[in-house]
C-alpha cells in the first residue's frame, strides 16, 4: 500500500497542495543532505524557494537520547543564496 510521506502532510497543512515534496532518511547527517538537496534544487533553476525540515529523535541512539532530540527548519530563496 502507498503512503504519503511526512512531507506531503506538511505541504497540505501549509495550503501547498501541488507542491512536490518528499522524505529524504540521511540518519544523523539528513539535514546538511537536505539543505544540500535543496540547493540543488534551487541552483537547477527548477524552484525559486525549497523549504526543509529536519527532525531528530534519538531512536537509534538511545544512549544519548537526551542529547539528539531537535528539531530545525530553514527556508532557501535563490535570490539570497550566492554560488562562487
Amino acid at each position: 500500500m502507498n503512503f504519503p510521506s511526512t512531507g506531503c502532510f506538511v505541504a497540505a497543512s501549509l495550503g501547498m497542495d501541488s507542491t512536490p515534496a518528499f522524505d529524504l532518511s540521511a540518519a544523523c547527517s539528513g539535514f546538511l543532505y537536505a539543505l544540500e538537496a535543496g540547493t540543488a534544487y534551487i541552483r537547477s533553476g527548477l524552484y525559486e524557494r525549497v523549504l526543509v525540515i529536519g527532525e531528530r529523535d534519538g531512536v537509534n541512539a538511545p544512549a544519548i537520547e537526551a542529547c539528539v532530540k531537535s528539531a530545525g527548519a530553514e527556508v532557501l530563496y535563490a535570490e539570497t543564496l550566492c554560488f562562487v
